[in-house]
């Protein structure tokens, strides 16, 4: 029987912008350091903001006891990725990120950068893996021209989905300004990926919210159950993660 992780992740490192051009530099993350554990992802050591969102960043350091070391949450070695895989009984992990899960856009120009640079460095680093490594791509969705060329780039290069989070630019997931995305990924037959993490929420600054984080994904799940959605693209892919 063939297991498949459907929702792993990856912690961003310093290589994930390296796809960054000359002239976008300046859109490269704050380094802030963090063991990566999720108990930081809210703590005030893993600050990195357009307008407040809480951002981590993975670095090298002990780890506990079967937790995965540095270089296997980042990617930085493929190969152990794989190790591990076998270790946990795994024949496929479908890999989202950290990074993008909590953080809002305001400015179209950054979200094209550093999503084409994770683009592409995801694409690299599950290269390779005989099929085993396989990587949602993240959209920017602020342009929607941009979004389309990226999907068409992803389906080309191995990504496997294309990650929404239950809320978009202050839209619901049913919102027409998302057809074309919908349109994109129907044609390359791209699954969308729904993860859990809405830049909405008061979650990623208070654990106690965690219920808006899971209430905001059950309403996209109505959402798209009660749309028109099965005969407007009927050989899109839902999933939902989380």
């Amino acid at each position: 029987m063939c297991h498949i992780d459907v929702d792993t992740h990856v912690m961003e490192c310093d290589a994930t912008w390296e796809h960054l051009a000359k002239n976008e530099q300046h859109w490269c993350p704050v380094k802030v350091d963090t063991d990566g554990s999720q108990k930081d992802w809210t703590g005030a050591k893993a600050l990195w903001s357009f307008n407040g969102q809480t951002i981590t960043r993975s670095v090298p350091g002990p780890q506990p006891e079967g937790v995965p070391p540095y270089e296997v949450r980042t990617l930085e070695d493929s190969s152990a990725r794989l190790e591990w895989m076998d270790r946990l009984n795994t024949d496929v992990q479908v890999i989202y990120s950290s990074f993008f899960l909590a953080i809002v856009f305001e400015n179209p120009a950054a979200q094209i950068a550093l999503t084409r640079s994770y683009n592409r460095w995801m694409a690299d680093r599950c290269s390779g893996s005989d099929g085993r490594l396989k990587w949602s791509l993240v959209p920017p969705l602020l342009d929607i021209p941009a979004t389309i060329k990226e999907i068409q780039w992803g389906a080309e290069n191995g990504a496997a989905s294309v990650l929404m989070r239950a809320i978009e630019l202050k839209r619901i997931l049913s919102d027409p300004y998302f057809y074309p995305v919908y349109e994109v990924a129907q044609d390359c037959d791209l699954a969308i990926g729904i993860h859990i993490g809405n830049a909405h929420s008061p979650v990623y600054t208070n654990l106690n919210a965690v219920m808006f984080a899971v209430t905001a994904m059950a309403g996209a799940f109505t959402t798209i159950f009660d749309s028109d959605f099965s005969e407007r693209f009927p050989k899109l892919r839902f999933g939902f993660l989380e």
